[in-house]
């Protein structure tokens, strides 16, 4: 947009989040705003205003607005908005080191669904993933289950989990004799 438009409406989120005051302003996906020790030349009078502005609304924010972003980049955010006073806090999450928390993360997005169902031994197939990457499996495995007009299985979600290999035995071969 036209730079003083973009301007008006990111003052205008931080005016509306301090008239709502007490509560929780949100920027996802922080690292949208680039960080001017590594920004182009090309966009560098366009990017500094906006920037140079988001620093000064995160500072003004009256108390009452707790201001809190996130990203997967950290280490592409402006050093000037990890400053005391702005978004000083890092906070990692990573995913579940145990079968057991990542099955919680499951049986929370399944809510009702495998009631009963002991999907531990599913959460050690998908070990390592992340909570947004299970609360996808748990889509597929709905959307697998509607297909067929039936209720979700076990053998849904770990076919989303871990999808079966449709590669045929003459690429297996090829693939095994490679390796």
């Amino acid at each position: 947009g036209f730079l003083d438009s973009v301007i008006k409406a990111q003052r205008a989120v931080f005016a509306r989040a301090a008239a709502m005051a007490p509560c929780i302003l949100l920027w996802d996906e922080l690292d949208a705003l680039p960080n001017r020790a590594t920004l182009s030349p090309r966009g560098r009078d366009w990017w500094t205003p906006v920037i140079e502005d988001f620093l000064i609304q995160i500072a003004a924010t009256p108390p009452g607005v707790i201001t809190i972003a996130c990203t997967n980049r950290l280490q592409d955010i402006d050093e000037a908005m990890l400053r005391p006073g702005r978004l000083e806090r890092s906070i990692l999450v990573e995913p579940p080191a145990t079968a057991e928390g990542l099955a919680g993360i499951l049986r929370f997005h399944l809510g009702s669904d495998l009631a009963g169902t002991d999907i531990v031994p599913l959460a050690r197939v998908g070990l390592g993933a992340t909570a947004a990457e299970a609360m996808a499996w748990v889509r597929a495995a709905r959307r697998s289950a509607r297909r067929s007009k039936r209720n979700v299985t076990a053998d849904d979600l770990l076919s989303a989990i871990a999808p079966p290999d449709t590669r045929s035995p003459e690429a297996l071969f090829l693939s095994a004799a490679h390796e």
